[in-house]
């Protein structure tokens, strides 16, 4: 006979900016519930989450306690965790309109799932001086 399990979220942030995160008992209520359906050896066919933010979060915490468990989403069609590992192929920085339409078409021949490049981003770190500074490239526009 099929069985049907239902749990609701744990505790959430009560009074806070945001309520729809989990409050640290409520990750410690989520991580006891993983712990105890491990125990039990509970498999499930199927599982269901709403879209909140406390509701996925539960769900994450207590599926992290079983041994074999494995994430799986969809990105734009392409499924990561499945059988397919997903491509990206792109530069390291896209230099002009053209070559990245170039490099585009060949990823879309090549069946690469995403197209991936670098944007200019001037060099940043606290030790600038003289000797180390930007790069003074102008990048994309």
């Amino acid at each position: 006979m099929s069985k049907i399990y239902l749990f609701r979220h744990a505790q959430a942030s009560i009074g806070k900016a945001n309520y729809d995160v989990l409050s640290t008992k409520g990750e410690k209520q989520a991580a006891e519930l993983g712990k105890y359906l491990c125990e039990e050896k509970l498999i499930f066919d199927r599982v269901y989450v709403g879209n909140l933010q406390r509701q996925k979060h539960t769900l994450e915490i207590v599926a992290k306690k079983y041994k074999n468990h494995k994430s799986k989403f969809i990105i734009s069609g392409v499924e990561f965790g499945g059988k397919t590992i997903p491509t990206f192929a792109g530069p390291n920085m896209v230099e002009s309109r053209k070559l990245i339409l170039d490099i585009a078409k060949n990823i879309k021949k090549n069946k690469c799932h995403f197209l991936r490049g670098g944007a200019f981003k001037p060099l940043t770190f606290p030790y600038r001086s003289k000797k180390y500074n930007e790069t003074r490239e102008i990048g994309i526009k």
